[in-house]
């Protein structure tokens, strides 16, 4: 993990808990759905309707957090307790990111490992290649 903070900057230290609470962003902005994915944190953002330049700064800071250390496919919901802490930018920018992006890179990359090791299916020709999708932060790994 060391040499993860290392290459991505992310804090890698403190506790990861977060208290359960209602989101304004949420209320605010994403009323309408039942659990916020990346891809309705892309339109909402590409609407460009804040009320405030702040919410936009607020709403575009989780969607680079889950584009980026947090990717995943577009369709997963983002945990309503990342949009309560976004509502505090000095407790989002002290939080420990880089635990978090480090278990989800881990935890991704051992079950892809694992569902290709109990995988039987065989290349139907030399060309063709195993191809994985691996969520988290699996760049910082190449680095």
């Amino acid at each position: 993990m060391y040499e993860f903070y290392l290459i991505t900057g992310l804090k890698c230290v403190g506790s990861t808990h977060l208290p359960v609470v209602e989101s304004r962003l949420i209320s605010r902005y994403f009323s309408a759905v039942r659990g916020v994915s990346r891809e309705n944190l892309e339109l909402q953002i590409s609407n460009a309707k804040f009320d405030n330049d702040d919410d936009a700064v607020k709403l575009s800071l989780l969607y680079i957090l889950f584009c980026i250390p947090l990717s995943n496919a577009s369709s997963v919901k983002i945990d309503p307790t990342f949009f309560s802490l976004a509502d505090n930018l000095d407790a989002f920018n002290d939080f420990p990111w880089g635990v978090i992006a480090w278990e989800a890179t881990r935890a991704a990359i051992c079950n892809t490992v694992e569902n290709r090791m109990s995988s039987t299916r065989l290349p139907k020709t030399k060309f063709d290649k195993a191809r994985y999708s691996i969520p988290g932060f699996p760049h910082a790994l190449l680095v």
